[in-house]
């Protein structure tokens, strides 16, 4: 099974050689490698993750894709920094404060930070008890800044 995970992860790699950046569709990928569509899953989510310096971008139904897109040097820097800082969870006070630094320093516009910000809101996270809340908000900020950092530049 790691051979044929390896032989995709290098065709995908090498979609992305000049670009930095793919788009595929899983059916037709696995249609190409006479292998389950779930197997395609299992290489994505084990060998293009944001710790090792990728974004997995997906559009669902018939005109579907995957993007995947490799983030700039800097930008693996900052997702280390932001495990370090944010961890696995977030209040939304420590969130409006790295927002406010992310503001500060350039990296993201105003507009992205009020986005941000209002998706950090406890109101979007009604129900949830506080621990599950601030986990929830941790890992959906930490995609955000990535995404916006990596569009942003």
């Amino acid at each position: 099974m790691s051979q044929l995970s390896d032989t995709i992860e290098r065709f995908i790699m090498e979609m992305m050689a000049e670009e930095g950046e793919a788009e595929l569709q899983r059916n037709k990928l696995a249609s190409q490698f006479q292998c389950a569509p779930s197997q395609i899953n299992y290489v994505l989510s084990t060998r293009f993750t944001s710790q090792r310096g990728y974004i997995i971008e997906s559009r669902r139904g018939g005109g579907g894709y995957i993007r995947i897109v490799r983030l700039k040097d800097d930008s693996r820097n900052l997702m280390a920094v932001l495990e370090e800082q944010i961890g696995s969870t977030l209040n939304r006070r420590t969130g409006r404060l790295i927002l406010q630094r992310l503001l500060e320093n350039g990296a993201i516009t105003k507009q992205t930070a009020y986005a941000m910000d209002a998706a950090m809101m406890d109101e979007n996270l009604m129900g949830l008890d506080a621990n599950t809340r601030d986990e929830i908000r941790a890992r959906i900020f930490k995609n955000m800044i990535l995404a916006s950092i990596g569009n942003e530049r």
